[in-house]
């Protein structure tokens, strides 16, 4: 699904029922992470893949990380390319997001992919608690 449609369609998407605004918080797994990469992409004025990439990514210096990757990247990995799996019901390989399409769609917080030793960069920096590239 394109971007602009994913984000359209979460804005159309009418409240639960019995949800009242400001009386609590409501969080969908989903959805709240493309809400959140659309009010980063606006402020920074610039899409959110290009975003992580030169806010996080390259000052990591985790150039073969992406969140949605390209075709040509996803080819280049052949056999090394690892397996994203369900986590519910039949432990199995998920095989919607290891196809190229799963693989280049930008789905903010559950599509990010790369050589562990780089994903543990990532990780490790938000463990120190993140100076090298979150500011406030």
């Amino acid at each position: 699904m394109e971007w602009e449609t994913a984000i359209s369609r979460i804005c159309e998407t009418p409240s639960e029922a019995d949800w009242v605004p400001r009386e609590a918080a409501g969080y969908h797994i989903a959805t709240s992470w493309y809400i959140l990469a659309e009010a980063l992409s606006r402020i920074a004025e610039t899409p959110f893949p290009k975003m992580v990439q030169t806010q996080i990514f390259n000052p990591l210096s985790m150039g073969d990380s992406w969140v949605g990757m390209p075709e040509t990247s996803y080819f280049s990995y052949d056999d090394r390319m690892a397996w994203m799996y369900r986590t519910h019901g039949e432990n199995e390989p998920d095989e919607s997001l290891n196809s190229v399409e799963g693989a280049a769609r930008v789905r903010p917080g559950g599509n990010g992919r790369g050589p562990i030793r780089e994903l543990g960069r990532f990780f490790e920096m938000l463990l120190a608690g993140g100076a090298e590239v979150l500011r406030c």
